[in-house]
């Protein structure tokens, strides 16, 4: 609560008050609060007193909730295990302020406060500097403890921010290579740890972000070979789907600019394979994780997919387990999952292996996906398609 004191100095002077609350600008309802000032970290206001000779005013800066400092202290364990525990858990404090900074530097991005955002990514790389400076010292005085595994992957996570950060292109690409050496090495030196799999998965990452998506997909797969009941196999599925969708995508444009029609024929011929085998990946991540909140995203990404492959019928089922699901409280999703049956349907069409029901039922799809889902921009799509199609006209009578 911001507190604004007004103080007259004529004869019958006194002093006022007057209580601000200051409310986060994204957070619904702030209208509805009395005297609320909607405000983000960094910005200001004014107070302004009018009511004597001359007016009186004030900027007040709004630090809430982002002007804490973390600081080290000097003190003496017995037992060495509570002191790198101890010096561990600052530097940890330390990380996740760096990236609660990189977020807001986001935000300001966001806003063109380009000079907020340097502001904030220098605080940010000065507390992950901190951070790697006090778990050096701890692995340093403490080499033989037991959670060297867990410092050791800090450490890793710290070069990802690293390369995240980075100003140029190669000065990324040098931290996301030291991230995977020291993520594989954690991988090496501590199998049986529960750091091993983070660490295999943290792996596959940097080397996603680095671009290199074939090396990507086969630590992804080691992962899920070497720690199959690891909480991190969904996200892995996730990841190696879409890198055959990636490539199933890429192989298409090639296509399209090849002047050869064999060679575009072959090309398409094997973006339809990768298309295929990407349908089949995402559909693995809900029979292996059923209650996984990418289930059903995966789903309908390997009902897209299988469109894509021609396997059209497989396609639809995948995306009517979505649509038919009771349980599921996702209208953008199933919005989604109706828009891409109708548009299988007709593409089965196109293809010469749809007939009049096919098309009665991507008419009455599209029709139902407008009446349930009608402020969605899918049902917009369906809207237009309604219209357009030449398969769909007629289809009512």
């Amino acid at each position: 609560i911001g507190q604004v004191e007004l103080v007259e100095t004529l004869s019958h002077s006194g002093v006022f008050k007057g209580r601000v609350t200051v409310t986060h600008a994204d957070e619904d309802g702030d209208g509805d609060q009395l005297n609320a000032i909607p405000a983000r970290y960094g910005d200001r206001f004014v107070v302004r007193y009018t009511g004597g000779a001359s007016p009186l005013e004030r900027q007040i800066e709004v630090h809430k909730g982002a002007d804490g400092d973390v600081l080290p202290f000097t003190k003496r364990f017995k037992d060495p295990d509570i002191a790198v525990r101890t010096q561990f858990s600052i530097a940890e404090a330390h990380f996740e302020m760096a990236k609660k900074h990189r977020a807001l530097a986001k935000d300001a991005a966001k806003n063109n406060n380009e000079e907020q955002e340097q502001r904030l990514l220098a605080v940010s790389r000065t507390e992950i500097a901190l951070a790697k400076k006090l778990l050096d010292e701890a692995l340093r005085d403490f080499p033989d403890n037991t959670i060297r595994a867990q410092s050791d992957y800090l450490l890793a996570e710290l070069e990802m921010e690293y390369g995240n950060d980075a100003a140029t292109e190669e000065a990324k690409q040098k931290a996301y290579d030291r991230a995977i050496n020291k993520f594989g090495n954690i991988v090496a030196n501590y199998p049986e740890s529960e750091y091993a799999p983070r660490a295999q998965f943290k792996k596959a990452l940097a080397y996603h972000k680095k671009g290199k998506l074939k090396r990507a997909s086969e630590e992804y797969v080691k992962l899920s070979y070497q720690y199959p009941d690891s909480e991190y196999v969904a996200e892995t599925i996730a990841h190696l789907g879409r890198y055959y969708l990636t490539r199933g995508a890429l192989l298409t444009r090639q296509a399209d600019q090849v002047k050869d029609p064999v060679e575009a024929e072959r090309l398409r011929l094997e973006a339809k394979s990768e298309f295929e085998t990407a349908g089949s990946v995402f559909a693995k991540l809900r029979e292996r994780f059923p209650t996984h909140s990418l289930a059903s995203k995966t789903t309908v990404l390997a009902g897209m997919c299988l469109m894509r492959a021609g396997a059209w019928d497989m396609a639809i089922e995948k995306l009517d387990s979505v649509i038919e699901n009771t349980e599921l409280d996702a209208p953008q999703l199933k919005a989604e999952a109706m828009y891409w049956k109708g548009d299988t349907l007709l593409r089965k069409i196109a293809a010469g292996q749809g007939g009049p029901d096919d098309a009665a039922e991507a008419y009455r799809t599209f029709k139902q996906l407008v009446w349930d889902y009608p402020d969605t921009k899918w049902a917009k799509y369906a809207r237009g398609r309604l219209i357009d199609e030449e398969a769909l006209q007629g289809v009512e009578e």
